[in-house]
Protein backbone atom coordinates (compact mmCIF):
# COMPACT_ATOMS: atom_id res chain seq x y z
CA UNK A 1 0.00 0.00 0.00
CA UNK A 2 1.14 3.87 -1.12
CA UNK A 3 1.86 6.17 1.77
CA UNK A 4 0.09 9.08 1.81
CA UNK A 5 2.30 11.50 0.53
CA UNK A 6 2.94 8.36 -2.60
CA UNK A 7 -0.74 8.30 -3.07
CA UNK A 8 -0.83 12.57 -3.43
CA UNK A 9 2.33 11.88 -5.76
CA UNK A 10 0.56 9.83 -8.22
CA UNK A 11 -2.69 11.80 -7.88
CA UNK A 12 -0.47 15.15 -9.15
CA UNK A 13 0.70 12.68 -11.90
CA UNK A 14 -2.57 11.71 -13.25
CA UNK A 15 -3.70 15.09 -12.74
CA UNK A 16 -0.60 16.48 -15.37
CA UNK A 17 -1.88 13.77 -17.81
CA UNK A 18 -5.35 13.88 -18.02
CA UNK A 19 -5.20 17.13 -20.53
CA UNK A 20 -5.30 15.55 -24.02
CA UNK A 21 -2.93 18.44 -25.56
CA UNK A 22 -0.42 17.23 -22.59
CA UNK A 23 -0.38 13.54 -23.17
CA UNK A 24 0.34 15.06 -27.46
CA UNK A 25 2.92 17.04 -25.88
CA UNK A 26 4.51 14.03 -23.98
CA UNK A 27 4.24 12.02 -27.24
CA UNK A 28 6.11 14.71 -28.94
CA UNK A 29 8.97 15.23 -26.77
CA UNK A 30 9.85 11.53 -26.30
CA UNK A 31 10.77 11.40 -29.81
CA UNK A 32 13.05 14.66 -29.94
CA UNK A 33 14.01 17.27 -27.73
CA UNK A 34 12.08 20.75 -28.93
CA UNK A 35 11.74 24.40 -27.97
CA UNK A 36 8.45 25.70 -26.89
CA UNK A 37 8.10 27.06 -31.05
CA UNK A 38 8.88 23.81 -32.05
CA UNK A 39 6.54 22.23 -29.98
CA UNK A 40 3.46 24.78 -31.04
CA UNK A 41 3.90 24.33 -35.02
CA UNK A 42 4.08 20.96 -34.82
CA UNK A 43 1.02 20.40 -32.41
CA UNK A 44 -0.72 22.36 -35.23
CA UNK A 45 -3.15 23.68 -32.85
CA UNK A 46 -5.16 27.11 -32.17
CA UNK A 47 -3.69 27.79 -28.85
CA UNK A 48 -1.27 30.14 -28.37
CA UNK A 49 2.36 29.48 -27.71
CA UNK A 50 1.84 31.35 -24.11
CA UNK A 51 -0.77 28.64 -23.45
CA UNK A 52 1.68 25.82 -24.62
CA UNK A 53 3.72 27.59 -22.80
CA UNK A 54 2.06 26.60 -19.12
CA UNK A 55 1.36 23.17 -20.41
CA UNK A 56 5.56 22.29 -20.73
CA UNK A 57 5.21 24.29 -17.42
CA UNK A 58 2.95 22.26 -15.64
CA UNK A 59 4.50 18.93 -17.14
CA UNK A 60 8.07 20.34 -16.06
CA UNK A 61 6.91 20.93 -12.43
CA UNK A 62 5.56 17.69 -12.47
CA UNK A 63 9.03 15.95 -13.43
CA UNK A 64 7.68 15.15 -16.57
CA UNK A 65 9.81 16.67 -18.70
CA UNK A 66 13.84 17.78 -18.85
CA UNK A 67 15.16 21.42 -19.82
CA UNK A 68 18.66 22.24 -21.73
CA UNK A 69 18.90 25.83 -22.31
CA UNK A 70 20.69 27.49 -25.07
CA UNK A 71 20.75 31.23 -25.32
CA UNK A 72 17.49 32.33 -24.72
CA UNK A 73 15.68 29.15 -26.03
CA UNK A 74 14.51 26.18 -23.64
CA UNK A 75 14.61 22.84 -25.28
CA UNK A 76 12.38 20.47 -23.75
CA UNK A 77 12.77 16.62 -23.32
CA UNK A 78 10.36 13.82 -21.42
CA UNK A 79 12.52 12.57 -18.25
CA UNK A 80 12.04 9.29 -18.71
CA UNK A 81 13.05 8.33 -15.65
CA UNK A 82 10.28 9.78 -14.03
CA UNK A 83 7.31 8.00 -12.75
CA UNK A 84 4.65 9.65 -14.42
CA UNK A 85 6.45 8.85 -17.95
CA UNK A 86 6.64 5.13 -17.36
CA UNK A 87 2.83 4.99 -16.55
CA UNK A 88 2.48 7.41 -19.73
CA UNK A 89 4.75 5.00 -21.31
CA UNK A 90 2.89 1.75 -20.17
CA UNK A 91 -0.86 2.95 -21.42
CA UNK A 92 0.82 4.24 -24.85
CA UNK A 93 2.02 0.85 -25.06
CA UNK A 94 -1.02 -0.95 -24.74
CA UNK A 95 -2.96 1.35 -26.73
CA UNK A 96 -1.25 0.79 -29.79
CA UNK A 97 -0.53 -3.26 -28.98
Amino acid sequence: MLTKQQNKSLARSLKAISHPLRLQILQLLAEQELSVGQVHKALKTNLSQPAISQHLRYLLWQDFLLFNKVGRQIFFRVNKHSVGWKIVETVLKEQTA
